[in-house]
């Protein structure tokens, strides 16, 4: 009997191990740049990560762009990395940069045009923001704030700053007492 289980168990092993071989953890891909060159990451991102999920046309994403803009200059360290990503085909070059470049938004920006690292970062709004430590554990997934309650209703004054709590928490070294909230905007296709 225990030699029938070890059998089952060295199958089962061997299965896994088939399944995962080839795959690659998304923080060691390389991912296409919007001004050229490719982005890994592991590599180019040795602190936390702030993957700000965006749309040129989403009409969030445009009130929103201010916001992002102070926040990476609230939080400027070499602590904290700033990436724009850009998932699907829908836009060319040309217009996420006029976007990136209208809003000053100077963070590196990921063209996922595959959307392997929306997937894998489980992105499904823009605007959506996934903060990340060093090895890839989420620490904060979702909305910017709760100004917007949906596509088209605004607050008069917002109430939760998600973002700028969890990042202040990360910052003092603390956990996100809110790690995930539910994103408002456009659906990513």
């Amino acid at each position: 009997m225990a030699f029938k289980r070890y059998i089952v168990l060295l199958f089962l092993g061997i299965g896994i191990a088939l399944t995962s071989f080839g795959q690659t953890d998304w923080r060691h891909k390389s991912y296409p740049k919007l001004m050229g060159g490719q982005i890994t990451p592991a590599v180019d991102f040795p602190g936390i990560q702030i993957y700000l999920f965006l749309s040129p046309e989403c009409p969030l994403c445009k009130s929103y762009a201010p916001v992002l803009k102070s926040m990476a200059v609230k939080y400027a360290s070499n602590k904290f990395y700033w990436i724009t990503v850009f998932p699907g085909t829908f836009y060319s070059p040309a217009e996420i940069k006029k976007y990136t470049q209208k809003y000053g938004l100077d963070f590196s920006a990921i063209l996922d045009t595959e959307k392997e690292l929306t997937q894998s970062l489980s992105a499904t709004i823009t605007p959506e923001v996934v903060v990340c430590n060093p090895s890839g554990k989420i620490l904060y997934q979702g909305r910017i704030d709760n100004w917007a309650w949906s596509l088209s209703n605004k607050r008069a004054k917002i109430t939760q700053h998600d973002l700028d709590d969890a990042l202040t928490q990360i910052q003092s070294g603390l956990p996100v007492t809110n790690p995930k909230t539910t994103a408002v905007g456009c659906i990513i296709e």
